[in-house]
């Protein structure tokens, strides 16, 4: 009986020997647990957060490329495609200040770069158009946009239809305030990343041609031809003849026009001019038919028919010489209106039958 009792001692003693040897095993597994435990937990919440962020910043770019598309091509009015993401744009209207002010709304910072590129002319490919200026410059914060094989150029069926595209390109730096470096403490920071967003969009408003006014001056005419209606603008006929029965001094009209009054939507200066003369067989032009690139064409000359007359006892028919000034107005993205006015010079018989 007594031995018994002892290995009923020693076994007791065994079991709580390993009972207390478990709980330290389990108390070092938790120990070394509490680390792992803890950056993976501080791993969720920073890559949530950083995906919020994202998601943001992938907001902002769309943000961005919705304003973009909606501004007409090189607009006269501020703020334009031309100016919209460069340091000209004025206050508070620049692309960069709309989209910085898009991510401190979502309590984000400013970011460090907005790049805007456009094919507005419809004439190349998607290319910089002086991406504003960076504030803070990481060396990664370039917001150069990848390579895009998917972004087509401008096509322009018969001329008629104009698609281009905006393509905005927004960096967003990861510091503190953006997201909590949570994993710095375990060297994993992630403050020298940036999160990069691009966003393709189509220009909505189309490139509206030229809007063409011309006016002209008589500057000379011969004696008895005499205008008989008004300079027409565009499409119209402008006529000048003589009284039947009198005759005329001299064989040229002269003539000034101007095309300062035309002007397009998009721009307010660097349109193209070009005039030019065309005159119905057999009505010749003094020096041949003439031509011009400037917004005026000064000194026009046209010839006047001559008298018709053969003698005092019949009625002989007026002759008529008509011609046809066109001005051809053409903008910066190669859209063009033409406006044609007509000059018919005739001259009446002037010795008809008593």
């Amino acid at each position: 009986m007594q031995r018994r009792g002892r290995q009923s001692e020693f076994g007791s003693l065994r079991s709580r020997l390993r009972a207390r040897k478990r709980r330290g095993v389990v108390v070092l597994e938790f120990i070394i647990a509490i680390p792992l435990l803890i950056i993976l937990v501080l791993a969720v919440i920073e890559f949530a957060l950083i995906f919020k962020v994202n998601q943001q910043v992938a907001a902002a770019s769309k943000y961005g490329a919705k304003l973009a598309s909606e501004i007409s091509r090189f607009h006269a009015d501020n703020p334009n495609l031309r100016n919209f993401n460069t340091a000209s744009a004025p206050s508070n209207q620049s692309l960069k200040y709309r989209i910085d002010q898009f991510l401190q709304q979502q309590g984000l910072t400013a970011s460090c770069g907005v790049r805007l590129e456009h094919n507005a002319c419809g004439m190349l490919p998607l290319t910089p158009n002086q991406p504003y200026p960076v504030i803070a410059n990481p060396s990664n914060c370039d917001c150069t946009p990848p390579n895009d094989p998917q972004v087509p150029n401008a096509v322009l069926p018969n001329g008629e239809t104009e698609v281009a595209y905006v393509r905005v390109t927004v960096g967003l730096p990861l510091v503190e305030s953006n997201v909590p470096d949570l994993l710095s403490y375990f060297g994993f920071s992630v403050e020298n990343f940036v999160i990069q967003h691009t966003t393709t969009m189509r220009i909505e408003p189309n490139n509206t041609p030229p809007d063409i006014v011309v006016t002209g001056v008589l500057v000379s005419v011969p004696a008895n031809h005499t205008p008989q209606n008004d300079m027409q603008n565009c499409d119209g006929t402008f006529q000048i003849t003589n009284a039947l029965g009198t005759t005329t001094n001299s064989h040229i009209v002269t003539i000034d026009f101007n095309g300062n009054g035309s002007s397009d939507l998009e721009q307010s200066s660097g349109l193209g001019y070009l005039w030019t003369v065309s005159a119905e067989s057999p009505a010749p032009t003094p020096g041949g038919l003439p031509s011009n690139n400037g917004t005026t064409f000064n000194g026009i000359q046209f010839a006047v028919p001559n008298d018709p007359n053969t003698n005092g006892t019949t009625t002989e028919d007026e002759v008529t010489y008509s011609y046809t000034v066109t001005l051809t107005v053409t903008d910066s993205c190669s859209q063009s209106a033409s406006c044609d006015i007509h000059v018919e010079i005739t001259t009446r018989d002037s010795s008809p039958a008593p």
